[in-house]
C-alpha cells in the first residue's frame, strides 16, 4: 500500500544542491527532519538489474530545473505524480528503486560538478548517488567521479 505524504520544500538561495554535512549538529538534525522522505513502493516490474533503474525514472520523470534562486524537493510520490524533476527528486528515486528491487542503500551525494579538486563544503549543483563506492548520474545512468560537498546514508532520508 502506498503511503500519502507531504510535500517537502528547501529553499536555498542561488545555490543548486546544497546539504550540510553529517556532522551531527542541531542545524543538521534540523535539515534531516526537513528533508526526510518516506520510501515510494511503485511498479517497478521493469526493473530487473541496476542498469535498468534510469531508463525506469526517464520513462516515468522528465526533467526540470526548478525556478532560479530556489530548491524545491518533492517527495517521491508528488515527483511521480508531476512527471518531472531536477537531480535531487531523481537521485532520491534511484536509491529508493535500489532497495525496493534489490536491498541496496546507497547515499545520496551534493557534488560541484565544475570542480577539479576535492574538498568538503561549499556551494554544489547537481545530486548523484553512490552505490558500492561508484558514483552515478541518476538522470543519465553514467558513472562519474566528482568531488563530493555533502552526502547522506540511504537511513538520512528514508524512513
Amino acid at each position: 500500500m502506498k503511503r500519502l505524504f507531504g510535500l517537502v520544500i528547501v529553499v536555498v538561495a542561488l545555490m543548486g544542491c546544497v546539504l550540510p554535512s553529517s556532522s551531527g549538529s542541531a542545524e543538521d538534525m534540523q535539515y534531516k527532519t526537513i528533508f526526510r522522505t518516506a520510501i515510494y513502493r511503485g511498479d517497478f516490474s521493469s526493473v530487473k538489474t541496476q542498469a535498468d533503474i534510469t531508463p525506469w525514472i526517464k520513462s516515468h520523470i522528465r526533467y526540470q530545473a526548478d525556478p532560479t534562486g530556489s530548491e524545491v524537493v518533492n517527495s517521491l510520490t508528488k515527483t511521480v505524480e508531476l512527471g518531472y524533476s531536477d537531480c535531487e527528486e531523481m537521485a532520491l528515486m534511484y536509491l529508493d528503486i535500489l532497495y525496493i528491487k534489490f536491498d541496496i542503500k546507497g547515499q545520496f551525494l551534493c557534488v560541484d560538478s565544475s570542480a577539479r579538486h576535492v574538498g568538503t563544503g561549499g556551494a554544489t549543483d547537481h545530486a548523484l548517488v553512490r552505490v558500492d563506492g561508484v558514483q552515478i548520474d541518476p538522470k543519465t545512468g553514467r558513472v562519474c567521479d566528482f568531488p563530493v560537498a555533502f552526502y547522506y546514508d540511504f537511513d538520512d532520508l528514508f524512513y
